[in-house]
């Protein structure tokens, strides 16, 4: 598999390129992955599968769920999560980086980026 043309570009501190946002959609058949025992997902029902690249100014987001499973792979900048349960109350996240991945199960949360350089 080749690289996309800015990968050539990018290095540790600096990435060539403004990214664009963009949305994918496919469907997915029901699936079951099992990499115990830490990792377990699965669903017996067709679902969708979305691939989106999101771009988002730095501050404060807003209080949201997400329907299911997600994962976010931070290419630029670094944020934190500010996450709200019931059992734990609002609690935040370490700083993610870029390189890191991170995931979403329906809880409510918010996103904050920081600024390149802070």
């Amino acid at each position: 598999m080749s690289q996309p043309a800015h990968a050539a570009d990018a290095t540790a501190d600096v990435i060539a390129q403004q990214f664009e946002p963009f949305i994918y959609r496919a469907p997915l058949d029901p699936y079951q992955i099992l990499q115990l025992p830490h990792f377990m997902i699965q669903s017996r029902a067709r679902s969708d599968l979305i691939i989106q690249r999101s771009v988002f100014a730095p501050g404060v987001g807003g209080w949201h769920t997400h329907p299911s499973l997600s994962f976010a792979y931070i290419l630029q900048g670094h944020i934190k999560l500010q996450k709200f349960t019931e059992k734990d109350g609002c609690f935040e996240t370490p700083v993610y980086s870029p390189g890191e991945v991170y995931h979403r199960f329906r809880h409510c949360h918010r996103m904050r980026k920081y600024r390149r350089n802070s």
